[in-house]
């Protein structure tokens, strides 16, 4: 896990103007499962404005 967490650290230093997929994919299940612990009705808002349901069955 530190190791996943230090590969991405890297990745955003050597690609400042690029984001990865996976890297953002995973930042934004991050933030879904950080806000959804405050208000569980917020999944469902990030669901249907930015399309991300799907994003917890990749990762």
């Amino acid at each position: 896990m530190i190791y996943m967490i230090w590969v991405i650290m890297m990745m955003k230093k050597r690609f400042n103007s690029f984001i990865h997929p996976m890297t953002l994919s995973i930042q934004m299940n991050w933030l879904i499962k950080a806000v959804a612990n405050l208000r569980e009705s917020s999944d469902e808002l990030f669901c249907r404005n930015y399309d991300l349901c799907d994003l917890g069955d990749v990762i």
